[in-house]
């Protein structure tokens, strides 16, 4: 449970050896359900929601890092579990589709990670013409230095946007749009700022 965490540890909503959560929820008895609907505060009878609802439990831990199998943020059924352990056929072979990405569900976790201060960004610059023409390109000057400023500026810029945006309701896994999440792979990984 939440409160039993440490900031040094790692929370995680599953792994590629367990259900997905939305399977979990759908697998466990209508009493267990209740405990924990009450226990995170979710009011959502919607499996999807309360997926979500569950996701924003592990990032408002107190644990360094959080970790979510983007099935639970797709709200995908055990249908997307990656392994079942001891069984030797049919694991690993649950694919994204690219089509099941999509902007509102970049937008939703983006807006999750920064409300509970795990989004840190620090692009990496190949040399410093690269830098300069990508701030020029966002309308900023070219900087200098060792680069530390725009280590605080980025944090300054992150704490300015924390909560903006809106969650997914857990329809918008579903929705078109493979440009969104990029680079997201079998999960996505938010680390608490210190």
């Amino acid at each position: 449970l939440p409160y039993n965490h440490i900031t040094n540890c790692v929370v995680y909503t599953g792994t590629h050896d367990n259900m997905t959560t939305r399977g979990w929820i759908d697998d466990i008895s209508d009493h267990d359900r209740d405990f924990v609907r009450r226990y995170i505060n979710s009011l959502y009878t919607d499996y999807g929601q309360f997926t979500w609802d569950f996701i924003r439990e592990a990032f408002r831990s107190v644990a360094d890092l959080a970790i979510v199998p983007i099935q639970d943020f797709l709200v995908k059924g055990n249908e997307a579990r990656m392994n079942c352990p001891a069984v030797g056929v049919g694991n690993w072979q649950w694919r994204v589709k690219p089509d099941t990405l999509s902007r509102e569900l970049a937008d939703s976790i983006l807006a999750m990670t920064k409300l509970y201060g795990r989004y840190h960004y620090a692009p990496i610059v190949e040399d410093e013409a690269e830098e300069a023409e990508s701030e020029a390109e966002a309308g900023g000057e070219a900087r200098t230095g060792s680069g530390a400023e725009a280590g605080s500026e980025t944090k300054a810029g992150s704490e300015a946007g924390a909560g903006s945006g809106t969650e997914a309701d857990g329809k918008a896994g579903s929705e078109a749009g493979s440009e969104a999440v990029r680079g997201a792979g079998a999960s996505a990984a938010a680390e608490k700022s210190v």
